[in-house]
């Protein structure tokens, strides 16, 4: 293996003593093995980082902030401690599959394919306990797809069609052009990313499940689903105004109106997520 890694997976992580360990294990199992991964715990209280103490891989950086910095600028911390040329935010609740960078780093290493700054790909969503409720595709995004292209199919589609930080992998030198996360709209800090990436750079979109997406079976999850949607609105209103996108108003349209329809079909799975692990706990426990 190189003194210098060729993958930096960086996963910031708060309260996460629960899944944590899960997380950096599926980084450890991947089948590309040139890799570290660096952990900034943002001055949990649960023991996140005591959580992964046990793991003595030299491939794991431990990190933890002296005070809490918040979503956006842990982010940006644990990207900025990265060495290699290709980077991965993964959330410390997520995981990856043990293809998943092989997949990836082929595509980026790939000399037909230069233009490309991300990969992304398909991901499963799990609860929990792991489980797998359904897989989120790419949507329209297959293979090689033109930055412009991809950034108008992303307004177009009224959500996140790349995935979430664990289903893409980008060029290094990509992030140092564009600027850091952009803390100021937390639910939007991924979508924000890619987009102001594919201004220019092209996307590879692997049409297999590279990563699993955890969701919460609590009432979080409910809210979480309600901001993310004021969050795009909030997001695609402020991209409208910049000249660098060069988005029509039918993109614009087209984008608030699905997006607003995709926010109460994500309600209503959450909900139903919610409702049935309510009802498992109450048969456990005798409750009805």
């Amino acid at each position: 293996m190189n003194a210098v890694p060729r993958v930096s997976v960086c996963i910031p992580a708060y309260a996460a003593a629960a899944f944590l360990r899960s997380a950096v294990q599926s980084v450890l199992d991947q089948t590309y093995g040139d890799l570290e991964v660096i952990v900034v715990d943002d001055a949990s209280t649960d023991g996140t980082l005591e959580s992964i103490s046990g793991l003595s891989d030299p491939r794991i950086r431990r990190y933890s902030n002296p005070s809490n910095l918040g979503g956006g600028a842990n982010w940006n911390r644990a990207a900025s401690l990265a060495r290699g040329k290709w980077i991965k935010i993964l959330c410390s609740d997520d995981l990856l599959r043990p293809r998943c960078l092989e997949e990836q780093v082929r595509i980026l290493e790939d000399p037909r394919w230069a233009d490309v700054g991300l990969v992304c790909g398909w991901r499963d969503v799990i609860d929990a306990g792991g489980k797998r409720i359904l897989t989120r595709t790419t949507g329209g995004l297959r293979h090689h797809v033109a930055g412009r292209a991809a950034l108008r199919a992303i307004v177009r589609s009224g959500t996140n069609p790349l995935g979430e930080p664990a289903a893409v992998l980008f060029r290094r030198e990509l992030l140092e052009k564009t600027g850091p996360f952009d803390g100021s709209n937390p639910f939007m800090l991924d979508i924000d990313m890619w987009s102001r990436m594919l201004l220019s750079a092209d996307l590879y979109a692997v049409p297999s499940v590279v990563c699993a997406f955890r969701v919460s079976g609590d009432s979080w999850s409910v809210q979480l689903a309600r901001r993310q949607s004021h969050s795009y609105r909030r997001w695609i209103d402020r991209i409208s105004r910049d000249p660098r996108y060069g988005l029509g108003t039918g993109d614009l349209l087209l984008g608030r109106f699905k997006s607003a329809g995709l926010n109460l079909a994500r309600l209503a799975f959450y909900m139903g997520f919610v409702s049935r692990i309510s009802f498992g706990k109450g048969a456990k426990s005798g409750r009805r």
